[in-house]
């Protein structure tokens, strides 16, 4: 069983137990308890299963293994957290099961802090610090709002209260905090979905915790309610698919792209400021008296939201630069890397396909040598703009560098979809453009590949599409799908007269005229 389905199959049990808790919410908690109970350990189990095959997997480098080690141990111990409790039940804070339960939130932090991330400068590596540290006092102040403040104004106040208050999701900011330092510094090793079930974990036990926290601090015994055990539920289904997809990506490696800031990442922060200061004007209009905290704080909050929406702005500027291809504006060779492994990625789960165009003009050499380079960047403005505007709405068009361009066709149902769209980008190319006020035309070698059932990584994809436009290249130009038994030897330079022309297979030269081969 894949590893789609088997998340698949632990979501379904999910939402069985999930509508069981609901439904007996009025029961007691001892009736969600016999219903919640075996699902959590249910869950434990996989997740050990897997993080256990997960770090004996051969071949998976040094700190990956690492990583899957400590976190296999924090399953482990979340197993053992659940069994604790399902024999001691719940009493007075503190217990075994919390000393447990403390232990895995910190075994959780030391495996975020062991994660390989990827390499910085030192002025970055600091700047994603102070970063993750803006999320954490975020949660910090909903943390003094909800449950150590409240528990510092009751009557009877204690170390020992403020301790039970507060201890538990303070173990759960340790562990956002590792997390978010990972995401915004990205990895490579890691994939993003197997994060966001870790992250998804810690801010659904966060929630718990809190109003746990909050219980523990004015009553002796925390009543348990079909709220807290879906929480709890919740939290050990998405542990347990982070063990699968960690073993899902340990036995079918791909190539992971995580963009770091340029994804979910580089957003934190600025959730950090907003939960902050949504907590500071909330506040500040309970306050009976309005003069003057309530009008500063809104104030201040005012001032920050449009600093930072300035910034979402530049973020988002500094993006595209480094995304897009100055003179066409089309994506450039970094994104369309990273475009087609997603796609391929996605299709793979889906069972369909993508396909590749590789573009590359004919005779561009002599433009920029006879009529200057101006006149040849003016052409490859146009033909850019003209290719935009031949394929399809989820297709994404890029140039590699110099006169060469790809086409990213997502989905394909068949080999007769990326023809399509490669015959009409074929026939975009011809023109006619007016560049420097002279009427020109242009013409493309095109190979295109469709991706395998399996295939998970843009390198053969990206080959075979290459193997079959230098396959045409040396013939004329059109578009060529590849096919086994294709030269890949083929080395014609974009701007060599062809040689004699061959039939070629499955492909269609500029006069629009099918060839087969006989």
């Amino acid at each position: 069983m894949t590893g789609s389905k088997l998340v698949a199959a632990q979501a379904a049990i999910w939402a069985a137990t999930m509508t069981g808790v609901v439904a007996s919410a009025g029961a007691g908690a001892d009736s969600v308890a016999r219903i919640a109970g075996p699902g959590m350990l249910w869950f434990d189990v996989v997740a050990v299963i897997f993080g256990v095959r997960a770090s004996r997997v051969p071949g998976i480098d040094r700190l990956t293994r690492r990583f899957s080690w400590v976190m296999t141990a924090a399953l482990c111990l979340t197993l053992g957290v659940s069994l604790t409790f399902a024999v001691t039940g719940t009493k007075a804070f503190p217990q075994v099961g919390d000393v447990l339960h403390i232990a895995v939130m910190l075994l959780l932090f030391v495996a975020m802090v062991l994660a390989p991330v990827r390499t910085m400068a030192r002025r970055e590596a600091w700047k994603t610090l102070l970063d993750a540290g803006t999320v954490v006092l975020g949660a910090s102040m909903l943390l003094w709002y909800l449950v150590i403040g409240p528990s510092m104004e009751t009557s009877q106040v204690s170390a020992g209260l403020v301790l039970a208050a507060a201890c538990y999701p303070v173990a759960d900011l340790l562990v956002l905090f590792g997390l978010a330092r990972v995401l915004l510094r990205g990895t490579g090793q890691i994939s993003r979905r197997a994060l966001a079930m870790i992250g998804g974990a810690t801010v659904t036990i966060l929630i718990g915790d809190v109003r746990l926290g909050y219980s523990q601090a004015h009553v002796e015994v925390f009543e348990r309610t079909a709220f807290d055990f879906g929480v709890w539920l919740t939290c050990h289904f998405l542990v347990a698919c982070a063990g699968i997809e960690l073993w899902r990506q340990a036995v079918l490696p791909v190539a992971v792209v995580d963009p770091g800031r340029r994804g979910v990442g580089g957003k934190l922060p600025f959730l950090g400021i907003g939960l902050g200061y949504g907590l500071l004007a909330a506040a500040a209009l309970r306050e009976s008296r309005v003069f003057p905290w309530a009008g500063l704080v809104l104030g201040g909050a005012g001032i920050t939201g449009l600093v930072v929406l300035r910034q979402l702005v530049v973020q988002e500027e500094i993006t595209e630069t480094a995304e897009t291809d100055p003179l066409t504006g089309l994506a450039n060779r970094a994104r369309l890397h990273d475009e087609l492994s997603r796609a391929l990625r996605r299709s793979a789960r889906a069972g369909r396909s993508i396909a590749v165009l590789l573009v590359d003009l004919n005779g561009f050499k002599r433009i920029n040598d006879t009529l200057g380079h101006q006149v040849g960047d003016g052409l490859l403005v146009a033909v850019a703009t003209a290719m935009r505007g031949a394929v399809r709405d989820d297709d994404l068009v890029g140039r590699l560098g110099g006169d060469e361009f790809a086409v990213l066709v997502r989905p394909v149902d068949g080999e007769a979809d990326a023809v399509a769209v490669a015959e009409r980008v074929s026939q975009a190319i011809t023109g006619p453009f007016i560049v420097a006020g002279r009427p020109m035309s242009a013409s493309a070698s095109i190979g295109l590949a469709v991706s395998e059932p399996d295939e998970v990584t843009p390198d053969g994809l990206l080959h075979r599409a290459d193997t079959a436009m230098y396959d045409l290249k040396r013939r004329g130009s059109g578009w060529q799908a590849w096919r086994p038994g294709l030269a890949s030897d083929a080395t014609a330079t974009p701007d060599e007269d062809p040689p004699a022309r061959r039939e070629p297979d499955h492909s269609r030269t500029a006069d629009g005229h099918d060839d087969a081969r006989r």
